[in-house]
């Protein structure tokens, strides 16, 4: 009997008023409303954006704590929220310091005021200095299966410069946990040789030449920061990891058909 009424619903008025009233006498209107609803809310995470702005001292005239975040958050109600919300704060209230010291923003920012309080103490007639940190995400890839967020940030805890870092984190659209980059490939022995090959072409080495020779590494090391792209397959060593501050990070992309053969089956769609 069920299904012979839900049957019918092509056969109704377009006019809503009498479409309503038609479930209200027939006792299926709340029936309908969550038919409705069902059919047209998507478990796919939305995101949204979040800032936070923090700035003590002169930074134009002197040293100065200066603070900007803006990154992406994925909106209560969703599955994946709670893990991934957790999982990319952590990341952007670490930066100056350990990830299993710092847990929430309050602590990351009291933690910092109090570093530069005291660097003011130590050095009041410092003309440049303190502590910056500029932060914002970009996500790049959203599929089925797996979302790509780059978080991309700009450091001075001291020193010469500041310090420029890209780091991607891909998560499982339905739970918010991160995903490896084991989770992603097969065949990883092969996977390796290609990312190899590809980085020899970027910095002009043949396949002979020792590492050493061009880059501060003994031997090839993959990088750690692999996301995806509407192009492919981004991977990022970011500066001092192979090669000197003065060269920049080398960014290398592996297109969709040269990436194919080693997705895993899930990722390949």
């Amino acid at each position: 009997m069920l299904l012979n009424d839900f049957k019918v619903v092509n056969l109704l008025p377009e006019n809503h008023t009498d479409m309503i009233n038609y479930y209200k006498k027939t006792g299926l209107f709340v029936l309908a409303i969550i038919f409705f609803v069902s059919c047209n809310k998507s478990d796919y995470p939305e995101f949204e954006t979040r800032e936070f702005n923090k700035t003590e001292g002169d930074c134009e005239q002197g040293s100065c704590l200066d603070i900007h975040l803006k990154y992406h958050v994925i909106k209560e109600g969703y599955s994946a929220a709670r893990p991934y919300n957790m999982l990319i704060e952590q990341r952007i209230f670490s930066k100056m310091g350990s990830e299993n010291e710092i847990r929430t923003k309050e602590e990351y920012i009291e933690r910092l005021l109090k570093d530069f309080e005291a660097f003011q103490k130590e050095f009041p007639d410092a003309s440049s200095g303190g502590y910056q940190q500029h932060s914002q995400t970009e996500i790049t890839f959203k599929g089925r299966d797996a979302i790509s967020v780059l978080l991309i940030s700009n450091i001075y805890a001291g020193g010469v410069h500041a310090m420029n870092y890209e780091e991607f984190i891909n998560i499982n659209p339905n739970t918010g946990e991160e995903l490896k980059l084991t989770d992603l490939i097969r065949n990883k022995k092969e996977f390796n040789k290609i990312v190899e090959n590809k980085l020899r072409s970027e910095l002009k080495m043949s396949p002979y030449d020792s590492w050493s020779e061009f880059t501060l590494v003994d031997q090839f090391v993959m990088p750690e920061n692999i996301g995806f792209t509407g192009e492919g397959m981004m991977l990022v060593y970011n500066e001092y990891e192979i090669l000197p501050y003065s060269d920049g990070p080398v960014k290398l992309t592996l297109t969709k058909e040269e990436l194919a053969p080693f997705l895993k089956k899930q990722f390949i769609r």
